[in-house]
C-alpha cells in the first residue's frame, strides 16, 4: 500500500502511525497490518510495533541491529548476560536467546527476528552499560564486568563453589584471562557493592584461581 511506504525506511511504526496515515477504524488498520505481516512485507516486533521487510533486510546484518531492536521491544533496558559475554568475547558457544534488565516488571517476548527475556532489577544495579543512538533510538548494553556480574546474579549459585578445588571459569567455558585490571576491578567492585554473600563467593573463586 502506498500510504505505508512513508514507513518503510523507519526502525520502527505503530499502529496508531499507521492508522493516523490511512484513517478509518482501529480494527481496519489491525486488518491491514496483519495482511501485511502475513505477506512478510512487515515484521511484527511487538504487540503494536511493527518494523518493515525492506528495513530489516537494510540493517539486519550490522553488529548492533538486535540492540536495537531490543531497546524498541522494551526502551527500559539494556542487554546483558549470556548474549552480552558472547559480544565481548567471552563465552564461546552460540547465544540465541538476549537477555536484558530493565527497571520494569520481567517479561518475555519472541518474534521472528529473535526471542528476549528481561529481567527486573532494583535501580541501584541499573547501571554499568554504554549508552549508543542508533536510528534515533537509545540503546545500551552491558560492559563486560556488568554482563558477567548480571549472568551470575540471576543464575542459582554453583554448588560447585564449596569445593575449594573447583574452578568456576573452567566450569563455565569463560574466557576471562585476558582481562585487564581495570575490568577485573570493575567486576570486584560491583560484586561488592551489590552486598551479596554469594556473589562476593564467586568473585573470591574468580581470583583465586583465574586472577590470582
Amino acid at each position: 500500500m502506498k500510504s505505508l511506504e512513508k514507513l518503510a525506511y523507519l526502525p520502527y511504526f505503530t499502529i496508531q502511525a499507521v492508522n493516523q496515515l490511512i484513517g478509518g477504524s482501529m480494527a481496519s488498520t489491525r486488518l491491514l497490518l496483519s495482511r501485511q505481516e502475513k505477506s512478510g512485507k512487515i515484521i511484527r516486533l511487538k504487540r503494536s510495533d511493527y518494523m518493515s521487510r525492506e528495513f530489516w533486510l537494510e540493517h539486519k546484518n550490522e553488529p548492533d541491529f538486535l540492540t536495537m531492536v531490543s531497546a524498541i521491544i522494551q526502551p527500559h533496558s539494556y542487554l546483558t548476560g549470556a548474549w552480552a559475554l558472547q559480544n565481548h568475547g567471552v563465552m564461546t558457544e552460540g547465544i540465541y536467546l538476549l537477555t536484558g534488565v530493565t527497571l520494569k516488571h520481567t517479561r518475555s517476548i519472541k518474534n521472528k527476528l529473535a526471542g528476549w527475556h528481561f529481567f527486573h532489577i532494583k535501580e541501584k544495579f541499573f547501571n554499568g552499560f554504554v549508552e549508543k543512538n542508533i536510528n534515533g533510538i537509545v540503546c545500551r548494553k552491558a560492559s563486560a564486568p556488568k554482563a558477567l556480574f548480571d549472568w551470575f546474579y540471576f543464575r542459582s549459585e554453583h554448588p560447585g563453589l564449596n569445593n575449594k578445588d573447583f574452578d568456576l571459569a573452567e566450569d563455565e567455558r569463560l574466557n576471562l584471562e585476558e582481562w585487564d585490571k581495570t575490568m577485573k576491578a570493575e567486576f570486584f567492585r560491583l560484586t561488592e557493592k551489590s552486598g551479596s554473600p554469594k556473589m562476593k563467593r564467586i568473585a573470591k573463586n574468580l581470583k583465586e584461581k583465574i586472577w590470582g
